[in-house]
């Protein structure tokens, strides 16, 4: 009689602990490693002069390395067809 009331019970366990990790799966993905990980959306690339301005008035770059970046910028510009 044991073997009759545990032949089932294999699968179902089985199936069980594939829905609980799936679920735990999704619950850290969702709400844990979220921040951790990098975000892999598609950003717009940002305008480079803006960047630099931003980058200065927060004193992240010197005066001569903002004019370096600037005028780096402006003379490898491509004229628009």
């Amino acid at each position: 009689m044991p073997m009759m009331m545990g032949g089932g019970g294999g699968w179902a366990f089985l199936l069980w602990g594939v829905v609980m990790l799936a679920g735990l799966g999704w619950v850290v993905r969702r709400y844990g490693l979220a921040k951790l990980l990098p975000d892999r959306r598609h950003r717009p690339a940002a305008d480079p002069l803006a960047l630099a301005r931003e980058r200065y008035a927060q004193g992240l770059i010197t005066k001569q390395e903002f004019e370096d970046v600037v005028h780096h910028l402006l003379n490898t510009e491509r004229p628009d067809d």
